[in-house]
């Protein structure tokens, strides 16, 4: 075994109260001032980096540890703070979550660095009286949550329990542990997971893209349960990596552990190592890469029996993997809110109505449809945890272009695109 641990980790006890809340707000505020102080591309990706950072904080203290926290298990809730948490709370503090994000977007084929910047100088005076208003709705309810706790509980003070940090060597990684309790049978089994995961993405890292392993990032495992169970976060250049514990529990195979491992390292090398024209060369080859698949074939190919397009895709997956892909990316982005289909019905609709769905000619997986960032996420993650074999010859030609040093099988030469400078 490569990690120990000295001790049980014990949860420390933090107190909201009126002085925590002004804290956070000045705290706030001084970044709200740095806005009207950017003045190029690159400054403004360091203040969204900033919020982003403030915001991971702000998420794990107010929704994590205080208000959703698991009601049938905290008899330190009472009926009246739930009352606050639902009509007021929560949504006063998921308004301010979801709006605190800098309206900076990454430079493409379509809009370069100069282009993004004018987007955000047009944009960010709106955004930044929007995000203050949200701000201020938010601390004010706290406030009156903290009074009228005052009033009803004769406490100027509210704790919550945050499990505690331990640092450990795991893997010949230096790894943050958070809420780590030995005695939990579970929590060992699925750290040893991780654990095995971590051994093959070093392996692995060391064989395809050793780069990666040169600028890796600190670590960081929580290993109580989350509201919200991520798999992983990538929260900007000078963060650990963040993984859940709990997020793995159906993933038996540490090649999986290995691929998400990859995966938000693949954000910190999209972001941080890949030049603008790197970043516009990937995103071409993505943009270039989809065509609109036959819905006339697809349908013929899905029989009516079978509604759900998750089950047609599961069942094609051995026979024609790359429709299975393309069928759960339209599946995927379906399910978000942009184009693609969940039934047999919709995507007849589709083609009843004359529209395309779009989807690449060398798929990575379904959750690459989402930008050419997450490509890139998802190829480096595949990659990694399963193997050059697990990445179309195409894509890792694509890669090849970007990332020096990286080690793919030769026929590439033969079989991949050139690249269009």
């Amino acid at each position: 075994m490569t990690y120990t641990y000295d001790r049980r980790l014990i949860a420390k006890d933090v107190i909201i109260d009126v002085g925590l809340i002004e804290k956070l707000r000045k705290d706030f505020l001084t970044l709200m001032k740095n806005v009207p102080r950017v003045h190029d591309y690159a400054t403004a990706h360091e203040l969204d980096d900033a919020f982003r950072i403030y915001n991971a904080r702000f998420k794990d203290l107010f929704f994590e540890h205080f208000l959703n926290r698991d009601f049938k298990y905290d008899n330190t809730i009472s009926d009246g703070d739930r009352r606050w948490f639902d009509k007021e709370l929560r949504k006063t503090g998921w308004d301010l979550y979801i709006e605190m994000r800098v309206p900076i977007s990454r430079a493409d084929d379509y809009y370069s660095e100069e282009a993004r910047f004018r987007e955000f100088t047009e944009q960010s005076p709106r955004w930044a009286n929007r995000v203050k208003d949200k701000a201020r709705t938010f601390w004010a309810a706290m406030k009156s949550f903290l009074e009228w706790y005052q009033r009803t509980r004769d406490k100027t003070e509210y704790t919550v329990k945050v499990p505690g940090l331990d640092q450990v060597e795991m893997e010949g990684f230096k790894v943050i542990v958070e809420g780590y309790d030995e005695n939990d049978e579970r929590a060992r089994d699925y750290m040893e997971r991780f654990k095995e995961g971590l051994r093959v993405f070093r392996r692995r890292a060391a064989q395809v893209l050793p780069l990666m392993l040169h600028h890796m990032l600190p670590i960081k495992v929580i290993a109580w349960s989350r509201a919200l169970d991520e798999g992983g976060r990538y929260l900007g250049p000078s963060q650990p990596l963040e993984f859940t514990l709990d997020a793995f529990f159906d993933d038996k195979n540490a090649q999986r552990v290995a691929q998400v491992i990859a995966h938000e390292m693949g954000h910190h090398l999209h972001r941080s190592y890949l030049s603008a024209a790197d970043r516009t060369f990937w995103d071409g080859a993505i943009r270039g890469d989809y065509e609109p698949i036959d819905l006339q074939k697809l349908l013929a190919q899905w029989p009516e029996s079978m509604s759900y397009a998750s089950d047609f895709s599961e069942s094609i997956r051995e026979s024609d993997p790359d429709l299975s892909i393309a069928v759960d990316a339209a599946y995927w982005t379906k399910q978000v809110g942009m184009a693609g289909f969940t039934k047999r019905e919709e995507a007849a609709k589709l083609l009843a109505d004359g529209d395309k769905f779009f989807a690449p000619k060398n798929p990575i997986t379904p959750y690459a449809s989402k930008n050419s960032e997450e490509a890139f996420c998802e190829a480096v993650g595949m990659l990694v945890g399963y193997g050059p074999h697990a990445v179309p010859a195409v894509v890792k030609h694509w890669l090849g272009e970007i990332l020096p040093g990286i080690r793919v099988s030769r026929t590439l030469v033969r079989d991949a695109l050139h690249r269009v400078v």
